[in-house]
């Protein structure tokens, strides 16, 4: 399976923060391109402390996520079409 598609069924569970999901992926590049698309898709929804920030901070919060500190309070959820891919 896919990162991507691994990524969408361990959100189907509920949300998880950013370092955890980032864990997922080989590396930091490949994590920051596959969640900025399902970010853009509406897979995905980034959330900071309860809030979606606008989408011009999704790239500098992204980056963080390999740093548990840096990124605590950074969480995504799945949306419905995120549901519908894995599904």
């Amino acid at each position: 399976m896919s990162p991507e598609l691994e990524m969408l069924d361990q959100l189907l569970t509920g949300g998880m923060p950013l370092a955890v999901i980032r864990g997922l992926f080989g590396d930091g590049e490949r994590f920051q391109r596959a969640a900025m698309a399902m970010l853009r898709a509406g897979e995905v929804r980034l959330l900071v402390d309860g809030v979606e920030p606008p989408q011009w901070r999704w790239a500098e919060i992204l980056t963080t996520a390999h740093d548990q500190e840096d990124s605590a309070g950074a969480w995504f959820e799945i949306t419905d079409a995120g549901a519908r891919r894995i599904v």
